[in-house]
């Protein structure tokens, strides 16, 4: 899975020289200068792509020879950044994934479709109530519908029955003497494919109430996701003759004290399951007794899931590639009433990595997580918000969708989407959410299963909001000429054929990962002093730059001791910049950042000022508009230069002054272009 990681440089407009040209990735190394030397040469005014490995990998690609006894007095050279290709994305989508060995899990279940969590039983057994139904119950009747407990003192049939308990003592439920309906509290079940509700069962007769008429059935009934109370149909019980009804004419002993099994149909598994037992009539209070006792309902129970460790680090279980982490997808059914939730975690000291924490959407760019600090991570996903069924989980810039769940977080049109058929149907042309990406994307491997009646959909997409065009559905590779940031796509029915609608079943998408130069410097002549340098902290990839002047790509401002904050970051001069954002949020659920201001300075000349109002712990995106970019280039072409000992490229410091109150402002995201 793991690829090289090399950078491409142009050297053009070569002059007279006589010595190697070392151009070095990383911290200079004497151990590194005793590489066997491959030279390749060029002509003046040449052109050549320099390839050097990653990291801490010196190229002697370069060298220039002079007739012997010429002088030169001038050398002029101008490299522009090139990129390479790699890919290391991947998913963990089989038992042997859910189960490997640098997992850690608990009450969850990767033996089948899903990895889900366990079911766990509710149990109602009615003892200890003193009369008092369990708590979220009700009953119709409070006197036909109650607990049989030692409670009530009354004497005779309408008093205590220990013989309609499960046992010699405690309690049960006992329905009798007319109509009435007892109804259970709601649970959640929409994370599970399958349950049973079991429960013991006594029909009253002479010496423990009273035998119920022929017409006087008993009934468990559940509510269903159509919004109905449904019986549990022949078939799905044990014994037979327990369902659909409890049949009161069967005559004496009729439903002797016995164990009961339901199996729950599909429509059981959501969010507002619930269940009561219901007495069709009654005689009055001599009559017409039913008993049940140890009501158990599976319900989904707590769990959680840590994957094995990704990344740079030599330890990683999964090896990716230096540089930035890419987006992490889950295919996840998730509940109807909660969301998904996961965490990213430093798989070093195990901690959850900040702004990172209880995600609740199904993808997140982990491309803003500083590499070099953290170089080893974690997926960690638990119950907090509800109980899960994932599919998949992919990292490092795959998507993958199956539409288990309602798409409508990552697709918008008019489409209808069929949850039995996990599938999208459409007449109309859909198009998916943007797509982001802070670690530069390269190109894609994209498998779509869209067909319009006997021939394939229409599929389009669009790079960094640009034109649409269409490509190929299945098994289709692209390289671009440039790193994107952003890739989007749509889907349309076929023109060929006479379908005028779409089946979109499922899409797998792989970005590839753009390596750009990063800390590059240049040795001429091969000696110890380096001539031209691009290696400092204060700067990411070579036109990628997403780190911060303290060479962080986070920063926090606190905000709650001080109400004026500032942060600074590095561009080069006398450059175009076309595209500029940064995200910001509040490090506290619980607590905004109030009236966020800021002002930006380049050098010693001012650029723009916002005034953005409250920000939340949801990330905002702020992306500079053209006008701002015109002002922001103009500074950059005018300000006064940092103080850069290396030659080459000069550097102007831009400062964000902020102010505002009440909390810790968190900024990274940070992207120039």
């Amino acid at each position: 899975m793991h690829a090289i990681r090399t950078q491409v440089l142009a050297a053009v407009a070569l002059f007279l020289f006589t010595a190697f040209l070392p151009l070095i990735s990383s911290n200079l190394n004497e151990e590194y200068l005793d590489l066997d030397i491959e030279s390749e040469g060029v002509g003046e005014g040449g052109d050549m792509d320099i390839s050097i490995g990653w990291p801490q990998t010196t190229s002697y690609d370069l060298t220039v020879d002079i007739p012997n006894g010429d002088t030169f007095t001038n050398l002029e050279m101008e490299m522009s950044a090139g990129h390479s290709v790699n890919k290391d994305s991947m998913g963990w989508d089989s038992s042997s994934d859910w189960s490997h060995y640098d997992t850690t899990y608990n009450g969850v279940n990767y033996n089948g479709t899903y990895m889900s969590t366990f079911g766990v039983e509710n149990v109602w057994d009615f003892d200890n109530l003193q009369g008092s139904l369990p708590q979220g119950w009700t009953s119709s009747n409070a006197a036909n519908g109650l607990v049989n407990d030692n409670s009530n003192t009354v004497t005779g049939n309408l008093g205590y029955l220990s013989c309609g308990t499960n046992g010699t003592t405690g309690g049960s439920l006992v329905l009798r003497n007319g109509a009435v309906n007892v109804e259970s509290n709601v649970m959640d079940l929409s994370g599970l494919s399958n349950g049973f509700v079991y429960f013991w069962m006594k029909e009253g007769a002479s010496g423990c109430g009273e035998d119920p008429d022929t017409t006087e059935h008993l009934y468990f009934e559940y509510w269903s996701a159509n919004n109905q109370w449904t019986q549990i149909q022949a078939g799905n019980c044990q014994p037979a003759n327990t369902c659909p009804y409890f049949n009161a004419n069967t005559g004496i002993p009729g439903y002797t004290a016995q164990d009961v099994t339901y199996t729950l149909p599909s429509d059981a598994f959501w969010s507002g399951f619930k269940f009561r037992f219901r007495q069709a009539g009654g005689s009055g209070t001599c009559c017409d007794w039913w008993f049940v006792d140890d009501i158990k309902v599976t319900v989904p129970g707590p769990g959680n899931w840590t994957s094995p460790s990704f990344g740079s680090d030599s330890s990683a279980i999964y090896d990716v590639e230096p540089g930035q982490y890419g987006l992490v997808s889950i295919n996840a059914k998730t509940s109807a009433t909660y969301g998904l939730s996961w965490s990213v975690l430093d798989a070093i000291t195990n901690e959850p990595i900040v702004g990172f924490e209880n995600i609740k959407s199904t993808r997140a760019d982990l491309g803003t997580i500083d590499w070099k600090e953290h170089p080893l991570l974690r997926i960690f996903v638990n119950s907090d918000n509800g109980p899960f069924q994932i599919e998949s989980i992919n990292i490092q810039g795959k998507i993958k969708d199956t539409f288990i769940s309602n798409p409508g977080e990552t697709w918008s049109g008019n489409y209808a989407w069929n949850a039995d058929k996990t599938e999208i149907m459409s007449s109309n042309t859909i198009t998916s959410s943007m797509i982001k990406s802070h670690r530069p994307i390269a190109g894609w491997d994209l498998d779509f299963d869209v067909t319009s009646g006997i021939n394939p959909g229409i599929l389009e997409v669009s790079v960094d909001g640009g034109t649409w065009y269409e490509v190929e559905l299945d098994d289709s590779t692209q390289d671009l000429p440039l790193p994107a940031h952003t890739v989007q796509f749509r889907v349309s029915v076929s023109p060929i054929g006479d379908s005028t609608q779409f089946i979109f079943k499922e899409y797998d998408i792989e970005l590839h990962y753009a390596s750009l130069p990063e800390n590059l410097k240049l040795n001429v002549a091969d000696d110890e002093r380096i001539d031209w340098s691009l290696d400092a902290d204060e700067l990411g990839p070579w036109g990628w730059q997403n780190r911060f002047a303290d060479g962080r790509m986070v920063q926090a401002l606190d905000l709650v001791s001080s109400t004026n904050q500032q942060t600074s970051f590095w561009l080069p001069a006398d450059t175009e910049i076309e595209s500029l954002s940064f995200e910001l949020w509040s490090d506290d659920d619980n607590q905004d950042v109030g009236g966020v201001q800021w002002e930006l300075f380049c050098g010693n000349l001012f650029v723009d000022t916002v005034n953005y109002g409250a920000i939340t712990s949801e990330r905002v995106i702020y992306r500079f508009t053209a006008d701002q970019l015109n002002g922001l280039n103009l500074a950059l072409q005018n300000a006064n230069v940092v103080d850069y000992s290396a030659e080459g490229i000069d550097f102007v410091n831009c400062t964000l002054d902020f102010s505002g109150s009440g909390g810790n402002l968190m900024i990274d995201g940070l992207l120039a272009r």
